[in-house]
């Protein structure tokens, strides 16, 4: 499928009647398709759907501020300057009425204190997209909120829509720096990510 992105794609089984349906989704594995259709990175297998885990044990934000604010609120001026100062980013796009935004917010805090006190090579921010509509528009934000990694102002596909923990942010960007520095010794073709939505489902 040339333009559709994995993260839509399921495979439905239906009898000749359309009133049995089972989902095979979970028995597929995913692959990204370049603009050209050829088959670039592997987006994974839906193996068992399940549901989000999240920490709910952090003190309130509130608290948590109270020794500085360490995920960096960025603005529509500031955005594009922090981005390239800083080799990598992770962004949370939010929206403060979002519910999920706001049960997410004292853990990004705490993932963001952990990234400082782990030394990982990492810069954590967030972008209040009520207040900054524009910025939030022109990076393509659809849902709330959005979790995305930037190498400098570019984007690292897909973005991070799994567990809402700390130890589960903290391994996902050590495991996409550890990608990034192999890309490094990559083919210069295959160095650069130019994200198309197409995929591939086998």
């Amino acid at each position: 499928m040339l333009d559709l992105p994995c993260r839509f794609a399921v495979v439905d089984v239906l009898d000749v009647l359309g009133t049995n349906r089972m989902n095979i989704t979970k028995n597929i594995e995913k692959w990204n398709l370049d603009e050209e259709g050829r088959r670039r990175f592997f987006q994974g297998r839906n193996r068992e759907e399940r549901e989000i885990l999240h920490d709910d044990h952090h003190a309130e934000l509130e608290v948590l501020l109270q020794n500085g604010e360490h995920a960096i609120p960025l603005t529509a001026d500031s955005f594009d300057e922090y981005m390239q100062a800083n080799e990598f980013t992770f962004v949370s796009f939010y929206a403060p009425w979002c519910v999920w935004c706001q049960r997410l917010a004292p853990t990004w805090e705490a993932f963001a204190e952990h990234v400082e006190a782990e030394s990982i090579p990492i810069k954590v921010a967030k972008v209040d997209c009520v207040t900054h509509t524009q910025l939030c528009k022109d990076q393509k934000v659809h849902a709330f909120p959005t979790l995305r990694l930037f190498n400098r102002a570019s984007p690292l596909p897909p973005d991070y829509n799994t567990d809402r923990t700390v130890a589960a942010l903290a391994s996902y960007v050590t495991r996409r720096l550890n990608v990034e520095e192999k890309r490094k010794n990559w083919p210069e073709r295959d160095r650069e990510y130019v994200e198309h939505p197409g995929c591939m489902v086998r």
